[in-house]
């Protein structure tokens, strides 16, 4: 929604994009990334998801939430609905194949 609502800001955003990449070691421009890795973190923790790789998951969470926003916006009209149906769908999908794979090296639950 706040891709489709507010353009102006997401295309800076989207033309800088390495620029805020690296405004994420600040906490404050990253809540919503964080707010995501801690609920994959509190989701494995209570066993619904089993042996992901949080920060992983999470990252590329937030790395195909831009680029959904970015072929969503190119379309007339823009749908906010589906473009959150089609993400769930994939991550939902997914996390199966994930937990066969298990935690990348270096991941601090490796």
């Amino acid at each position: 929604t706040y891709i489709a609502e507010d353009r102006a800001t997401f295309e800076l955003m989207r033309r800088n994009a390495d620029a805020i990449r690296a405004l994420t070691e600040i906490p404050e421009f990253n809540a919503g990334p964080l707010e995501v890795l801690e609920d994959t973190r509190d989701a494995i923790a209570r066993g619904l998801i089993k042996g992901v790789d949080a920060e992983f998951l999470a990252g590329s969470m937030a790395a195909v939430a831009i680029e959904l926003g970015i072929q969503m916006v190119r379309r007339d009209p823009i749908d906010v609905a589906f473009t959150t149906r089609f993400a769930s769908a994939l991550f939902l999908g997914s996390i199966e194949g994930l937990e066969a794979l298990g935690n990348a090296p270096g991941s601090p639950a490796a």
